[in-house]
């Protein structure tokens, strides 16, 4: 017995971005200023990169013995089946596939620097999850 199957559930690694998390709310306070001043060109170049930085970027992501948790800006969350799932850690940082995608995928970031990545990539082959270079 593993100690991935003693402690099922629990939250194996935790890792989150505050700068993502605060820069797309950022940029929509900045774009509501715009907006009020009349200007709808920094609206909208302000708006849209923080609306794609809150759907697509996840800021905080939770790693355990079933899969992987991300939490995206604006309240999203999705869950990842280890199963379902490939992952690259390599030098480049750490990227999950959601099922057959190629190219596509999510980074896991921990911060502006990422301190921790061995280890991160170390949890993942531990616990079983797919993982190429």
């Amino acid at each position: 017995m593993t100690d991935a199957d003693r402690y099922p559930g629990l939250a194996w690694y935790t890792g989150e971005s505050r700068f993502l998390r605060l820069i797309p709310w950022a940029f929509a306070l900045l774009a509501a200023v715009a907006l009020f001043n009349g200007d709808l060109f920094t609206t909208v170049a302000l708006g849209v990169p923080a609306a794609v930085v809150a759907l697509v970027m996840p800021w905080r992501f939770e790693i355990d013995p079933t899969g992987i948790a991300l939490f995206f800006g604006l309240g999203r969350h999705r869950y990842f089946a280890r199963d379902t799932i490939r992952i690259r850690a390599g030098r480049g940082g750490t990227v999950v596939f959601p099922g057959s995608a190629e190219r596509l995928g999510y980074p896991l970031t921990a911060g502006l620097v990422e301190h921790d990545r061995l280890e991160l990539r170390r949890l993942v082959l531990v616990l079983g999850f797919d993982v190429v270079d």
